[in-house]
Order: C-alpha cells, then sequence, then structure tokens
C-alpha cells in the first residue's frame, strides 16, 4: 500500500487542455495613455471568460519620473500587481490577471520587442 502511494503521490498534476484561441493584446502604454491602458486591463479581466479561449497582454507602462504632469505614470493599480511600473506579460483571468513574466524597461516602439511577444 505504501508503494502504491508513493507513486501516486509522484505522477505529475494533470494539466489543463490547451484553448483552442488566445487571443494577443500588445499595449504600448508608456505614454499619456497609459490610464486609458490600465482601464483597458480592468475591463479584460471583467470581460466573459472561456475555456476555450485564453487572453495574454504584453503591456509596458510609464516609469513615475516619465513625461510632463499630462503624460505622467498613472499610479493606478492593476489588480494584485500594485501600481507597477516594468513591462509586464499577462495572462488575463476572472477577475485578475496572472504575472507570465516582468520584463523589466522594454521599447514598445523597437518591432524586435513585438517579435519577442510573437514568439
Amino acid at each position: 500500500m505504501r508503494t502504491l502511494l508513493a507513486l501516486l503521490m509522484l505522477a505529475p498534476a494533470p494539466q489543463p487542455e490547451p484553448a483552442d484561441w488566445t487571443i494577443l493584446v500588445y499595449m504600448t502604454a508608456d505614454n499619456d495613455l497609459e490610464g486609458y491602458g490600465v482601464d483597458d486591463l480592468k475591463r479584460m479581466m471583467s470581460a466573459p471568460q472561456s475555456d476555450r479561449v485564453q487572453v495574454v497582454v504584453q503591456v509596458d507602462r510609464c516609469d513615475e519620473d516619465e513625461g510632463d504632469d499630462e503624460t505622467r505614470y498613472s499610479g493606478d493599480e492593476v489588480a494584485k500587481l500594485g501600481n507597477f511600473r516594468t513591462s509586464k506579460r499577462l495572462l488575463v483571468q476572472k477577475g485578475g490577471l496572472k504575472e507570465l513574466a516582468d520584463l523589466g524597461e522594454t521599447n514598445t516602439g523597437d518591432p524586435k520587442t513585438l517579435e519577442d511577444f510573437l514568439q
């Protein structure tokens, strides 16, 4: 009995079925549109969810010291990620976001950054 129990404990956990569709959202929000980008993330979290579709977002937010008073970083918190100031790759989930990667500062105007996201 102990041998069987030990084998069951070593078995890998079942993996969820992969989604049929993946929607990729590339969000350049380190500019005067950052507040709108935060609002869009919140809308995505509240949208109806399906096991057949997953939404992955790469978002680049303003650094606190970037821009003038009108274009400066909003300071808005996003889900349980707080008010981050870097680029993050996120999986949208009902009512939240799961951080897949913190990419640090990225140049979302560089085609190589987009290419990296698409791979």
